[in-house]
């Protein structure tokens, strides 16, 4: 059975990306609005530096919480990067239900394969137990595929004459996150 159906699957080049643990949004749209604060991020990450075609990705991205003003800072989980801590953890359930949104653009190429990615996500986060929440999130993609024209021995190869776009894509991320 298993052979069966990996002979109907299609395979994916997945982006690549060094830095999870500083963004990790990029994989899960739940996360958009757990902090207190806009999260803006930029990578550039390339493989191999000294190989011709090895992977290259860059991204933008930037969530946050939808309703940051109807919020009690005493409920958002954050810490401050430098200084002491304002933040007094209460141990009683938060009152608001906290919506996330945000979005990230994306260029990826592996050797003669260019991808480009638009997504824009919406999270919810609903407060579970004395202080904890779980985010439910979804995202939205559109993802732009190219190949490039290969460099032939044999030029007269008319499946190569020139590149090929694939057009767009729609894609989605479906993500949960318990914090």
């Amino acid at each position: 059975a298993l052979l069966l159906i990996c002979r109907f699957a299609l395979a994916q080049q997945q982006s690549m990306y060094s830095s999870f643990l500083l963004n990790g949004f990029i994989y899960n749209p739940a996360i958009a609005g757990a902090e207190d604060h806009l999260d803006v991020k930029t990578s550039y990450r390339k493989q191999w530096v000294s190989v011709p075609g090895s992977p290259t990705t860059m991204y933008a991205s930037i969530h946050g919480a939808a309703n940051q003003r109807d919020l009690n800072r005493d409920e958002l989980g954050s810490l401050p990067m430098r200084g002491s801590s304002t933040i007094k953890f209460k141990y009683e359930a938060p009152k608001k239900i906290r919506h996330g949104v945000g979005g990230f653009v994306m260029n990826d190429r592996a050797g003669l394969i260019l991808r480009n990615t638009i997504s824009l996500g919406y999270s919810v986060h609903l407060p579970i137990g004395q202080k904890y929440y779980v985010a439910i999130g979804a995202s939205a993609q559109a993802n732009t595929f190219r190949l490039e024209k290969p460099v032939l021995r044999d030029q007269g190869d008319d499946a190569f004459a020139g590149n090929l776009n694939f057009g767009t894509m729609p894609d989605a991320q479906l993500g949960f996150y318990v914090y």
